[in-house]
């Protein structure tokens, strides 16, 4: 993050819905990093429709409607940082 910083890069780091049994080790990994850098898409009851059966291809991953969804909410939050 530094080196990104010295050359004028700003990094945000996204926590994707659907992470299954890797959720734990890295969310953990992901709530020690400032929050100002942080975007949080993974919590089903704020974003119920990443998890909804009808925007699933399988149990970890978004079918093109999910997957559209999911970058739409993604540019904005990413605005609000800007």
């Amino acid at each position: 993050m530094a080196l990104a910083k010295e050359q004028g890069v700003q990094l945000f780091f996204v926590m994707p819905p659907k992470l299954g049994k890797y959720y734990r080790n890295i969310y953990a990994t992901f709530k020690a990093l400032p929050s100002g850098v942080t975007i949080d898409l993974s919590h089903p009851d704020q974003y119920p429709q990443f998890y909804d059966l009808e925007h699933s291809f399988d149990g970890g991953h978004l079918n093109m409607k999910g997957a559209l969804l999911f970058t739409k909410k993604l540019a904005e939050e990413f605005s609000k940082r800007l």
